[in-house]
């Protein structure tokens, strides 16, 4: 997975350890909203 804010690389590497943890401020907020959202909707994992 690759993460990019504004066209540029901010963190990549594999799936399961870009979202389970993150090393980039802006990937960690970014990961913690789609969180929310997923509670919000009825639960699901992200």
């Amino acid at each position: 997975v690759v993460f990019l804010d504004a066209g540029v690389v901010v963190e990549k590497g594999p799936a399961a350890v870009l979202f389970n943890n993150p090393q980039q401020q802006r990937t960690k907020r970014f990961i913690a909203t789609l969180k929310q959202e997923a509670e919000k909707e009825g639960g699901g994992e992200v």
